[in-house]
């Protein structure tokens, strides 16, 4: 199923400790092939936003993955995995002196300049991240209470990322099913 919020917080927090101050040995992505300028940069932060993982190199660039429907990962020990056959079935790979992360099916990877205004203002009209350690509940409900809204069925205003980020189809069905809410009732009615 489409990774969720969730997915990407766990993907952060579970690498965070293995590649958070180590610098690039390689960075493959798919389509741009080796990404020489990376090579030698510290990894110095890596967020999750709604469906979006951030790894900051060195303020220099921004290494942004969204997983799409279908993308995953893994970590692999650097010193006992083959370079060749992890990059042949994967869209990401950072390594660093240690570990190597790859991701697979990933719907974008691309390497931004560090603060790119473009990808900066894209992330911003995302609604709050559901999971972020401070949640605005009132920004959600306004959000989703603005007048544009009154019409949209419940289940895509659930999945609407610019309401509140992070929600996909499987927390979407769980939340209508716990609540006992017709996915098809308009906003206005809520």
């Amino acid at each position: 199923s489409m990774p969720e919020g969730d997915t990407l917080h766990t993907l952060a927090q579970s690498v965070r400790p293995r590649l958070v101050g180590e610098p690039i040995v390689r960075l493959h992505l798919r389509d741009h092939g080796e990404v020489t300028v990376a090579r030698g940069l510290t990894i110095t932060e890596i967020e999750a936003v709604g469906k979006h993982l951030l790894v900051l190199l060195d303020r220099r660039y921004t290494l942004h993955v969204h997983l799409g429907l279908r993308g995953s990962w893994r970590t692999l020990d650097a010193q006992t995995t083959a370079w060749g056959p992890v990059v042949a079935g994967s869209t990401v790979v950072v390594a660093v002196p240690h570990t190597l992360l790859a991701i697979r099916r990933s719907a974008i990877h691309e390497l931004r300049p560090y603060r790119d205004m473009r990808l900066e203002q894209q992330l911003r009209r995302l609604g709050p991240d559901l999971l972020a350690p401070t949640l605005d509940l009132d920004a959600v409900v306004a959000r989703a209470r603005a007048p544009g809204h009154a019409d949209t069925a419940i289940t895509d205003l659930l999945l609407d990322q610019d309401v509140a980020s992070g929600i996909g189809n499987v927390y979407r069905s769980e939340v209508l099913f716990v609540t006992g809410t017709y996915p098809w009732t308009r906003v206005s009615a809520l």
